[in-house]
């Protein structure tokens, strides 16, 4: 028995999440209509790779995707044989109605008057419902944020799990730096904050931390490290070289297998049950993102979710699972 399993009653949880939308020039303007889903085209490579592993997905599927019948059918054809799960995912620029304008600071929802955003995310259920058969369980904000007005809604829109809280990350509009890495019941008045009172919408952050632990105190170190006028030193850079200091998201999205590993089994040697990997679906298509630039970089971008999703099975004996069903085995909550 390895040392992260004696420390859990129970094996861990390993999940793979997809962001799935449209693609476009990440350094660019965000797109408009028509958009491009080009990269949904993809995808059945990648399903046969999850099916090989024994992964059934669950892909955050946004209005651009829902919207198109040939990516709807394709994604449904998945569900329906019960080898993923279809989830919402909110991009504001592309979801109807589009009052707002279109820029960085609106690309986060959490910057949009709350009834907008309620608005879409009523377009956004409804074309999910229509494409797919069945209202999303799920939802991941885009672009990480979200706040407790927003699970109040989506709560009230019938969603009951939420991911998009991203532990160690922050953004000029939001920060998760301080959010629990495991799933909890958040407060609708703070989502960092468990609230075991409200039981209608759970939240299952996505994996984030350090190759080793305590991960609270390498987070104010790293922090401190990388705000002025440290960072001037760049001792971040020497810290990450020396492997004394390495910050790592569990996503192939620019970073290495090991490094992965090493914070998956740190995860875990802390107590952290479940897993969470996640990446986006234009990542499958080489020259859209900055990760996956060409087809040898797609190939070792499949082989990282090999290798991590090997790993946590044969090292950690994980049960591999959907974002549905993480809530059912963790709370019995259906």
């Amino acid at each position: 028995m390895t040392e992260s399993l004696s420390k859990n009653s129970q094996p861990p949880l390993f999940l793979l999440t997809i962001d799935t939308e449209e693609e476009w020039d990440w350094n660019g303007n965000f797109p408009s209509a028509p958009f491009s889903t080009r990269n949904i085209d993809e995808i059945p490579e990648f399903q046969r790779l999850c099916n090989d592993l024994g992964i059934r997905p669950t892909y955050f599927v946004d209005h651009a995707v829902a919207d198109n019948l040939e990516n709807a059918s394709l994604l449904r054809g998945y569900l329906d044989r019960n080898e993923c799960d279809v989830g919402a995912h909110l991009h504001p620029w592309c979801t109807p109605p589009v009052e707002e304008e279109i820029g960085e600071k609106n690309s986060h929802a959490v910057n949009l008057p709350l009834t907008l955003f309620e608005q879409k995310i009523r377009t956004l259920t409804a074309s999910l419902t229509k494409s797919f058969g069945r209202h999303p369980y799920s939802y991941r904000a885009g672009r990480w944020g979200v706040n407790g007005a927003h699970l109040e809604v989506l709560a009230r829109a019938g969603y009951r799990v939420d991911s998009s809280v991203r532990p160690f990350y922050a953004d000029k509009d939001f920060s998760y730096q301080h959010a629990p890495t495991r799933p909890y019941w958040p407060s609708f008045d703070d989502v960092l904050k468990d609230d075991e009172t409200q039981l209608s919408l759970f939240e299952v952050p996505t994996s984030s931390g350090f190759d080793r632990t305590p991960f609270e105190i390498l987070n104010t170190l790293h922090t401190k490290l990388s705000t002025r006028p440290l960072n001037r030193l760049r001792l971040i850079g020497i810290l990450w070289r020396l492997r004394i200091l390495r910050k790592v998201t569990v996503t192939p999205e620019g970073h290495d297998v090991d490094d992965i590993c090493r914070c998956i089994d740190a995860c875990i040697a802390r107590g952290d049950r479940v897993i969470n990997m996640f990446f986006h679906s234009s990542d499958l298509l080489p020259g859209c993102t900055p990760y996956v630039q060409n087809d040898a970089e797609k190939q070792r971008f499949l082989d990282c979710i090999k290798r991590c999703t090997q790993h946590v099975r044969t090292v950690h004996n994980a049960e591999i699972v959907t974002m549905r069903e993480i809530r059912q085995r963790l709370t019995g909550a259906a």
